[in-house]
């Protein structure tokens, strides 16, 4: 426990300031970070899926997810026009005609285009939050991942030392209660303190964001941790170390941004 521990934090004491400074330089470092993200972490779903005897292209899918992000990064940021969306309906369609040619043709195609579900899909809307009201907004991205690693990194400390009332034992038998209300209660104090110092939203308005990604980020974690459950597997990948895979790492990130994308929307530009 201490050994990974230490692990765990040395990685994010080097990973965390160069993600830090490659989101605040420029909106194009910000692009070309989270495509290597994601490009490992759809790396990692389709080998899981191989070893698993689900065999998806994944040449074909890693090509579509590339394309889809970039397409849609450049659209909102205004270099290109809205009208190429409308090639992308058309990828989809030829991956339909790709898994013709398979020997297992449903159960391929089921997995090529889950892992762009799954995983391409959020990274694209992770766009839209970037370009709120029409710029690029370092600090808000930023902010958002402070919160969810205030989350899950609480969540982890306090369940590994003192959780003791399983939270989905089914699924997750780590996971526990008094770890899933520590991460609300810190990435709630968290919220407010990163509102006291960024006025893109108000306090309020930090407090609420900081709930969502509280509650959707543990949804996120237990997502994966039932594909890794029918898996057989402990972690995604080895890549990070202390922390596993990058699909390990980033989980709770994949099922928070359509919510916060929602509150963004919704929320925040109504009321």
């Amino acid at each position: 426990m201490k050994k990974n521990l230490l692990k765990r934090t040395l990685t994010s004491l080097i990973g965390i300031p160069l993600l830090i400074m490659a989101i605040s330089h420029s909106s194009w470092a910000y692009f070309g970070v989270f495509l290597l993200i994601q490009s490992g972490m759809l790396i990692e779903f389709y080998q899981l899926a191989k070893k698993n005897d689900f065999p998806p292209l994944k040449s074909w899918g890693f090509c579509c997810a590339s394309i889809l992000y970039t397409v849609s990064f450049l659209v909102i940021k205004k270099t290109i026009a809205a009208q190429y969306l409308y090639t992308l309906p058309g990828l989809v369609a030829f991956t339909y005609i790709l898994h013709i040619y398979q020997k297992k043709a449903f159960t391929s195609l089921t997995y090529t285009l889950l892992g762009i579900l799954y995983i391409n899909i959020p990274f694209c809307l992770l766009h839209c939050i970037a370009f709120f009201q029409n710029q690029y907004t370092p600090l808000l991205i930023i902010s958002i991942l402070i919160l969810i690693w205030t989350n899950d990194t609480s969540a982890y400390f306090v369940g590994s030392q003192w959780g003791k009332h399983k939270l989905f034992p089914s699924i997750s038998p780590k996971k526990t209660w008094e770890g899933a209300i520590s991460g609300i209660l810190l990435t709630s104090i968290a919220s407010i303190g990163i509102g006291y110092y960024i006025y893109i939203l108000s306090t309020t308005q930090w407090l609420l964001l900081g709930f969502v990604v509280s509650i959707t980020g543990i949804y996120g974690d237990l997502i994966e941790s039932v594909f890794k459950r029918s898996m057989k597997i402990k972690d995604s990948g080895k890549i990070i170390l202390g922390h596993g895979g990058m699909l390990d790492r980033f989980d709770s990130l994949l099922v928070a941004i359509p919510f916060i994308l929602f509150f963004f929307k919704i929320i925040v530009e109504n009321f």
